[in-house]
């Protein structure tokens, strides 16, 4: 049995030279039905050793994460009777299959490597920097996501809410026909869902709402979460008056990623809105996450301590990691300021429930 990516090819080199009935040229590629199916056999085995022999250790990492995602999106699904939870197509392939996910990027280099477009060197140089690139970014969105369900099981998530705000993605498919210009609109209503919406990246919105709203029977509350802070287009007529509101031009990079905004209220209403373009919901609790290996320094730090200074929320900041971290706190970022180290067990963010409930 082979074990190298380069065996695999060469399986598969050998394989097409067997069957002349295979054209693969630069100008065409002709794979007929008789021979299709363990060429793509032969294909993928080629792309999953790439994966495996370069990317040991961080295939063994993802696997806990793949386990406990699909864990606790089902336990999600049961809890609120939802009908779906839509996420995107490549974290959802690397959840149920952290190599089946992250060789899909190969499918083109692999193709020209058989076209000679590609020299062997060239394929495992880009092959090397591009699947990192994609576990990096997958693995981010994967524990984010996994982070949000975890607290939705946690807070006994009943009657999920949704704030249909307008959209607008890079297709124009979300919000076609809405006008995304400065506009004073009031604030949008949560309305009743089966669906659980876990899609960002949006290039433009309207007014920034929640992930989610749920009745917590755990805290007797409403909670809502929110992940990917973003520049909003419209200024909101009726903010919550129960609310209290910080100003936007007063804050620094708080559209880059890495944390979640954490609110409760005894009104769904009053939760309806993250922040217009003007400014944003104080948050109960700012939930920073690292996912990464190495992640701890006094810089990282340090931006911890500005988006706590920044948001002021009420109940603190906690910070989220996915290794474990022994380091103390340095002098002055210590103050409303809790280091949590979670991994992928669900019930090491029970702290965060209980500082809510308190």
């Amino acid at each position: 049995m082979s074990n190298t990516w380069q065996e695999r090819f060469t399986e598969l080199t050998n394989y097409v030279a067997g069957h002349p009935e295979i054209v693969i040229s630069e100008t065409k590629v002709s794979i007929p039905e008789s021979v299709r199916t363990e060429f793509y056999r032969l294909f993928g085995e080629v792309r999953r050793s790439f994966v495996i022999e370069k990317f040991p250790d961080l295939i063994e990492a993802a696997e806990p994460l793949s386990q406990s995602s699909a864990k606790t999106q089902q336990e999600v699904e049961q809890l609120l009777g939802l009908e779906s939870i839509v996420i995107p197509d490549s974290v959802k392939w690397f959840i149920k299959d952290p190599v089946g996910g992250l060789i899909r990027l190969l499918w083109s280099p692999l193709f020209d490597l058989l076209k000679k477009k590609l020299d062997p060197a060239t394929f495992l140089s880009n092959g090397l920097r591009e699947v990192k690139q994609l576990y990096d970014a997958l693995y981010y969105q994967a524990y984010e996501d996994w982070l949000e369900l975890a607290l939705l099981k946690l807070l006994k998530a009943k009657h999920l809410l949704r704030v249909n705000a307008p959209t607008i993605t890079g297709s124009f498919g979300h919000a076609q026909g809405y006008v995304m210009h400065l506009d004073l609109k009031p604030v949008i209503p949560p309305e009743e869902s089966k669906e659980l919406s876990l899609i960002r990246g949006f290039s433009m919105v309207s007014f920034t709402v929640p992930d989610f709203i749920v009745y917590s029977a755990e805290l007797g509350k409403y909670a809502s979460v929110k992940a990917e802070v973003c520049k909003a287009n419209w200024v909101a007529l009726d903010p919550s008056g129960s609310r209290e509101w910080l100003p936007l031009n007063n804050m620094r990079d708080i559209f880059k990623p890495g944390y979640l905004l954490i609110y409760v209220d005894d009104n769904p209403l009053n939760l309806a809105l993250v922040n217009d373009v003007n400014k944003i919901c104080r948050p109960d609790i700012v939930l920073e996450f690292r996912e990464r290996k190495n992640w701890y320094s006094d810089e990282e730090m340090q931006k911890v301590k500005a988006h706590n200074d920044m948001f002021k929320p009420k109940l603190g900041t906690f910070i989220v990691s996915r290794e474990p971290v022994r380091e103390h706190l340095p002098p002055g970022v210590e103050e409303g300021i809790r280091l949590l180290n979670v991994g992928t067990d669900v019930n090491q963010l029970r702290r965060i429930i209980d500082v809510l409930k308190s």
